[in-house]
């Protein structure tokens, strides 16, 4: 009976040619020689020599190999946020190079609106001050015994117009209303007088209260003080540089980095955040929720719930967290590992690795992939070892 080889032809990439011109020789003298060899065979019975043409990588061998399994294939997705507050205020002197004197709150602890917090060290400000206010007082009392003086005349002489005889009704409320408006005419640039001096004083009074506030700071609004700067007592201000933070934590979220990730969430319903560093480190249940900012653009943001949320106020404004999410799970599945697979436009190929340890290159069809391995549909079976290296 006749005998038939089928030569095998090997196409090799450019990329493999320019990286070994010995294996392209090689292999071209493994394809010569399997036709020669079917030349020497008996006469076929067909006119011709079949010729078998394969994608076929040889002539080298390959350590990194692992066989197709089943297992289950994994899909995680993994959400970045940062905390945050809606309201909260850096707190500050405006003053530069004073000496601190007092600090009153420390971090941790509830603070109330118009609460003072920082004091720096006294100065004649607060003299000055009182000598202001008692300025200010003592004009008003002037202002007060001059209009009550006004009014005591105008009710004297209402009252000796109306005792006169030999008038009428209508000629008695005349000479009442001429009276009085002469009198108050009297008194019209006292007043006037008083009450320039009066706007004068308040004004100094308030540009003075306004100099001592830039020696203390009170707190704006209520809420947690979650930061005093370390060594604030005895040292020196500088203007703008934050000394105290309070934050209000029933306002308090943890704001995601990509906003388009809410497509992943249910509001509603409770997922784990976790926080890998510093003293707040811990899994936290949060509620996802969709909003907007101020600029009107939307963000995803986590609500602390239940016991959770008291220990909001522990954790620092700007502290990163993470949210891990299972999108995609397929049980008991063909697969190979992720790095295992190569695409090339729309189609997804692996390199089988033969018992002679060459690489074949196989198309496959894929499923899910995760974040390990990727679901193998067709192109491979159970068993067969495919290159990872």
């Amino acid at each position: 009976m006749p005998c038939r080889f089928y030569g095998m032809i090997e196409f090799r990439s450019q990329k493999e040619h320019r990286s070994g011109a010995k294996q392209g020789i090689r292999a071209l003298l493994f394809g010569t020689a399997l036709l020669l060899s079917a030349a020497g065979c008996a006469a076929p019975e067909e006119s011709g020599t079949e010729v078998l043409v394969t994608e076929q990588e040889t002539g080298e061998e390959y350590d990194g190999a692992v066989a197709a399994s089943v297992t289950d294939v994994e899909l995680h997705l993994k959400v970045l946020c940062q905390y945050e507050s809606a309201d909260y205020e850096d707190l500050s002197f405006d003053v530069e190079r004073q000496e601190i004197e007092s600090v009153f709150v420390k971090e941790g602890e509830r603070v109330e609106k118009g609460q003072l917090l920082v004091s720096l060290v006294s100065s004649d400000s607060s003299d000055q001050l009182r000598q202001l206010q008692y300025e200010l007082d003592r004009l008003k009392l002037q202002q007060k015994a001059v209009m009550d003086e006004m009014e005591a005349d105008i009710t004297e002489a209402i009252f000796e117009i109306a005792v006169a005889e030999g008038q009428s009704v209508s000629q008695m409320e005349q000479r009442e209303r001429e009276k009085e408006e002469a009198i108050r005419e009297s008194y019209r640039h006292t007043l006037e007088d008083l009450e320039d001096r009066i706007t004068f004083a308040e004004q100094r009074l308030n540009r003075a209260k306004r100099g001592e506030e830039d020696h203390q700071i009170y707190a704006g609004i209520s809420g947690i003080v979650t930061y005093v700067r370390t060594g604030l007592e005895g040292s020196k201000t500088q203007i703008g540089k934050t000394v105290i933070t309070i934050m209000d934590p029933t306002n308090m979220y943890f704001i995601a980095d990509k906003p388009e990730q809410a497509a992943y969430f249910t509001e509603g319903e409770a997922v784990d955040l976790e926080i890998t560093t510093g003293l707040s480190a811990g899994t936290y249940s949060v509620l996802p929720k969709l909003t907007e900012n101020a600029e009107g653009e939307p963000q995803l943001i986590f609500l602390l719930q239940g016991e959770d949320a008291a220990a909001g106020s522990s954790i620092n404004k700007g502290t990163r967290a993470s949210i891990t999410l299972e999108i995609g799970r397929r049980e008991h599945v063909l697969a190979v590992p992720l790095r295992a697979l190569h695409k090339a436009g729309d189609k997804c190929y692996v390199y089988v690795v033969n018992e002679l340890g060459h690489r074949i290159t196989r198309f496959v069809e894929i499923g899910l992939e995760g974040d390990d391995y990727v679901e193998i549909l067709s192109g491979l079976e159970e068993g067969e070892y495919v290159s990872i290296g």
